[in-house]
């Protein structure tokens, strides 16, 4: 063990172990930056710094979000979100493994300025804010970065998908696209795996009202190949009339599959006396093929392990 300290009472911590045997313990404060500790292998404090920058605003930590924490190129990189003059940006900032310095921060994305009105769309017309979603490949150096503009003009320009690698140390654009709407007025990302160089797949949620052309939804797994840079797309047929799909997904090493968890929400019941609402979800693990995008299989999850827990350790009925 290490030599004990205070836990900080505000703020969001993270601890990381390298692969050179290093551990760093990441605080992010409200106002004061980015805290960084190393300890050594045997534990030991070794360094100390504060990730401050002029790209990105240190005071604004507390309203700024971490898209993702990840080791790659044997170094941290911090992926994070800041909106400044109303404008979604996304930073990617590098560590040094063995002192916690700044090695070297980049803006890799932005998304349209929000407009008069924007915030009023968002609490009360249904329109999602801007946002930025980072996965790594966990067998490899390569990840892939969705920038969501969720008040771009055309459906066809909401979700752009970049998918990156490492080369000499250098963060490289592998492959980059558009995300193809489908004739679907609303597109949410919803989950993304990536598979080292060669492919990124992109599960999403299409869907109609009856104001845009019909009451429809889908989920749909597309892929970004090597060498294409246009996304090739399945709408998975049992998912009609899906309704607020969340998803994770992940690519299995052993069985070659992408594994699907999707929970969808079925239906809900009020009770007038009790103002209570049940909401019901129905959780489904797929199994596909990443060559083909095609369903190889399906499991209804029933959830029995969860459920007796939470009877029995959380008072829950159901």
């Amino acid at each position: 063990y290490s030599t004990a300290f205070e836990e900080p009472e505000d703020g969001w911590n993270k601890v990381m172990q390298l692969t050179n045997g290093n551990t760093m313990y990441f605080h992010f404060t409200k106002k004061e930056g980015i805290e960084v500790v190393v300890y050594g292998k045997e534990r030991r404090k070794t360094s100390q710094r504060k990730l401050v920058s002029r790209l990105w605003e240190p005071d604004k930590m507390g309203v700024s979000v971490i898209e993702g924490l990840y080791e790659i190129d044997k170094r941290p990189v911090i992926f994070l979100k800041q909106t400044l003059d109303r404008t979604p940006k996304l930073f990617r900032i590098e560590v040094d493994p063995n002192t916690g310095a700044l090695s070297k921060e980049q803006e890799i994305s932005t998304l349209d300025k929000y407009k008069v009105g924007s915030g009023y769309a968002m609490l009360y017309g249904g329109v999602s804010e801007s946002d930025f979603f980072v996965e790594k490949d966990p067998a490899s150096d390569n990840y892939a970065v969705i920038s969501f503009n969720s008040f771009a003009k055309q459906s066809n320009e909401r979700i752009q998908v970049t998918h990156y690698g490492v080369d000499n140390g250098e963060h490289k654009v592998l492959n980059q696209s558009y995300y193809d709407a489908q004739g679907f007025k609303y597109i949410n990302f919803i989950s993304m795996a990536v598979l080292g160089d060669r492919d990124v797949v992109v599960c999403t949620y299409g869907y109609n009202t009856e104001a845009s052309g019909g009451k429809d939804s889908r989920v749909i797994v597309s892929k970004l190949s090597k060498g294409n840079n246009t996304l090739r797309h399945k709408q998975l047929e049992f998912s009609d009339d899906f309704k607020d799909t969340k998803a994770m997904m992940a690519y299995n090493e052993t069985s070659k599959k992408l594994q699907l968890l999707t929970l969808t929400k079925t239906s809900s019941k009020s009770k007038f006396a009790s103002n209570k609402t049940t909401t019901y979800y129905l959780s489904l693990l797929t199994y596909i093929d990443p060559a083909t995008l095609n369903v190889t299989s399906s499991i209804v999850l029933k959830n029995e392990k969860a459920d007796a827990y939470a009877q029995q350790y959380l008072n829950e009925e159901k």
